[in-house]
């Protein structure tokens, strides 16, 4: 077995011939020692990274595996992570600029923008998705994790067709599919 501290000082003497004094290569050397650490100390399971300057890729590489069970390694041009809360600030950042730039309203409806989205007993605007006050139901049993590629336009099917739970602005319901309208708002206004 080979002498931890050994092989340590040859790794660190290898790193300093390789990087040098380049404080972008040593700050992704450290990244990219301490991102295998939680792999190798099975804190997760897998993940990927991608680090971009000025438009130009620094660093990529994936971690650990994207399936355990069949070991299928990560690739991070082509493993595909759910992102799940994480693009809820996205979809606000966008929503604040279109507001500001006077691309989107806040108390306009929803169907100034998603005309295709199925008419509810009552309107409801991007204000009230927004601040999950328009009445649209949460998760139903396992909806949270079907693990399906869906797009954003796609992902409306789950809920479209069911009523909403209150008269919009008179109670309170969290839930990620107001952020899936206001996302497809969003795209649907901007072009996207």
């Amino acid at each position: 077995m080979a002498n931890p501290i050994l092989t340590y000082l040859k790794n660190l003497f290898a790193s300093q011939r390789i990087i040098g004094d380049d404080k972008t290569l040593k700050g992704l050397a450290k990244v990219d020692g301490l991102l295998q650490g939680l792999i190798d100390e099975k804190r997760v399971p897998g993940l990927s990274i991608t680090v971009l300057k000025d438009g130009k890729r620094l660093f990529e590489k994936g971690y650990g595996y994207a399936d355990v069970v069949d070991k299928k390694h990560i690739h991070p041009k082509e493993t595909i992570f759910r992102v799940a809360s994480v693009s809820k600030p996205i979809a606000a950042t966008a929503l604040a600029h279109m507001v500001a730039d006077g691309t989107m309203t806040l108390d306009t409806s929803l169907y100034e923008y998603v005309s295709y989205f199925p008419k509810k007993q009552w309107d409801f605007t991007i204000r009230q998705l927004a601040s999950h006050t328009a009445g649209i139901r949460k998760y139903k049993g396992k909806e949270f994790a079907l693990n399906k590629p869906y797009s954003i336009k796609d992902s409306v099917a789950i809920f479209k067709d069911d009523p909403l739970l209150f008269e919009p602005g008179t109670g309170y319901e969290y839930t990620s599919f107001d952020w899936v309208l206001l996302s497809l708002a969003i795209q649907d206004s901007s072009g996207i």
